[in-house]
């Protein structure tokens, strides 16, 4: 048994394998399954999907979780109402989508999708030896090689407003341009993003800041009256070059291995560290407080996204004081007493000027503070049951309140060690 199609033949061995044992597990079903949307279109561009999307009649849910149980993919539902499941192939990150049909038949559901391009299928459970024809009623397959973005119909992107941001993403992860209509209907549907989840916003927004076509993706983004919906209030006079200023220094950062590191690092789902930085350079052109965090929960943020976004919005860092000839536990303190989030302050300071030679010295800084942390922290010199021996103070906040001390003489070059901090601490109480 094979996949017929030519389209599956830059398929890893491991993804065909895959794919023909479903075939196998649903050879009896007698229902028709299709092989859809955006897994056909990387497909055609000869991009290897790491996402199956299937539509089916009827209900294959329990040959679906046979198949799931015989591969090791872990199955569930991703809406049981609407029959809609997933299967995860952890380890290897693939993903299987699969959803019945939202129509009659499979030409139907095709033209209830957002995009042309989208809008193509490929019989799944085929006659052996027998090439299926892909089915493309839309004439996706064109939209495709021209890179246009074609809505389906004229209420498909109200149907689901998610759908303007998500034509602004693949613009800015592939460059394709909207048509003259489907842009109109863009602009239209740009208010019903209030009516759309947080999470599901997030998550475009989060690839759309990640991308190598941002400052096009923003300009899209305002044509379309996208921005005013998600960030209410902004002034968007100078916000390319802004963010023009920003890409350039983070990318020239990026350079730095351990720059790299911490601006990939995910914060939450949908958000790395970089993105997290344009987003907060983005919200501080929202001037009120009130607005700002309006944003926080339209985005449904986590309280760690928050929290940074907040300590960046109303936070000028300064960056004087870091020397070279700093021990590493020195420059590590200096910059932990910048505050609870430091890495996230010390990078967006460092993102928005050129601090003339100041990034090989903060990255050292960076590296010695990360060599340092301990469960979230720099190590004391003394802990609480040291300090109270020699204090006789109980355990309890004041403890904190000396170890933070000890931590400020030791910036300050009054204390070099343990000794020297017990004797510090001894003079603390005989004056």
């Amino acid at each position: 048994m094979k996949l017929e199609h030519p389209i599956y033949a830059k398929l890893s061995a491991e993804i065909s394998q895959y794919l023909l044992q479903l075939q196998q597990v649903l050879a009896d079903s007698r229902t028709d399954i299709w092989l859809v949307g955006g897994t056909i279109r990387d497909l055609l561009e000869e991009q290897i999907p790491k996402d199956f999307d299937f539509a089916f009649c009827g209900d294959l849910t329990p040959l679906i979780k046979r198949w799931a149980g015989l591969q090791g993919g872990h199955w569930f539902w991703l809406d049981k109402k609407r029959n809609q499941s997933r299967v995860l192939f952890t380890d290897k990150g693939l993903q299987f989508d699969f959803a019945p049909l939202r129509a009659e038949d499979i030409y139907a559901d095709l033209k209830l999708r957002d995009f042309t391009l989208n809008a193509i299928a490929l019989p799944f459970n085929n006659t052996p030896g027998q090439e299926s024809a892909l089915l493309d009623p839309l004439n996706g397959r064109q939209d495709l090689d021209d890179h246009i973005l074609r809505s389906c119909g004229p209420s498909v992107l109200s149907d689901d407003p998610l759908r303007v941001l998500k034509g602004v993403r693949h613009h800015a992860l592939r460059g394709w341009q909207f048509d003259v209509l489907t842009a109109q209907q863009a602009t239209d549907a740009a208010p019903l993003l209030l009516s759309v989840a947080g999470e599901r916003i997030r998550n475009e927004l989060g690839q759309i800041l990640e991308s190598t076509r941002l400052l096009s993706s923003v300009a899209l983004m305002d044509k379309y009256d996208i921005l005013d919906n998600i960030f209410p209030g902004i002034a968007k006079q100078g916000l390319a070059q802004e963010l023009g200023l920003l890409t350039a220094r983070i990318d020239g950062l990026s350079q730095i291995p351990c720059f790299t590191a911490l601006f990939a690092q995910p914060i939450e789902e949908g958000l790395t560290r970089r993105t997290l930085l344009f987003l907060t350079a983005i919200a501080r052109r929202v001037h009120s407080l009130t607005s700002v965090d309006e944003i926080i929960q339209r985005l449904r943020l986590s309280t760690r996204s928050r929290e940074i976004l907040l300590a960046l919005h109303g936070t000028q860092v300064s960056l004087e004081g870091f020397r070279d000839s700093d021990p590493s536990r020195i420059a590590a303190l200096k910059l932990e007493a910048k505050g609870r989030y430091c890495l996230e302050l010390i990078l967006f300071a460092l993102a928005g000027k050129d601090y003339d030679g100041q990034d090989l010295l903060l990255a050292k800084c960076v590296n010695a503070y990360q060599q340092q942390l301990c469960r979230g922290r720099i190590v004391d010199l003394l802990d609480g049951s040291e300090i109270s021996l020699h204090t006789g103070v109980p355990p309890g906040q004041i403890i904190g309140d000396y170890q933070r001390r000890i931590k400020t003489a030791e910036i300050a070059g009054e204390i070099a060690g343990k000794g020297s901090a017990e004797s510090w601490l001894k003079r603390q109480f005989s004056d």
